[in-house]
């Protein structure tokens, strides 16, 4: 004999939780890592102002466990900016065109 797991009848509980993810608007940001790639520049985009800027880094001193010691980069981020790494502010400036219009392509699509 087979059961069907979809043909179960779902709890009130699980139908609300679906419900309420749903409504949950979705906030794309990233957070986290991104590997620095020699001789790019890491340029900032402040999309309320449209202002582009080389963005701020702050270098810190990281002890290994071996008692060596690494040097680790970190961006100051900013409110409303986004990050991009370019060769200069000219392909910078292409890069983020190209991910608008890819961000409108699948918007569309959907």
């Amino acid at each position: 004999m087979k059961i069907i797991i979809n043909d179960l009848p779902k709890s009130s509980h699980d139908v609300e939780r679906q419900q309420e993810e749903r409504q949950v608007p979705k906030e794309y940001r990233m957070d986290g890592r991104i590997r620095r790639r020699p001789g790019h520049t890491l340029f900032s985009y402040n999309v309320k102002t449209g202002e582009w800027k080389v963005a701020d880094t702050e270098k810190k001193a990281v002890v290994k466990t071996d008692g060596s010691v690494m040097y680790r980069t970190q961006v100051k981020r900013e409110d409303g900016c986004v990050y991009i790494q370019a060769l200069n502010l000219k392909n910078a400036m292409k890069k983020m065109d190209q991910s608008i219009r890819n961000l409108e392509s699948s918007e569309n699509r959907l």
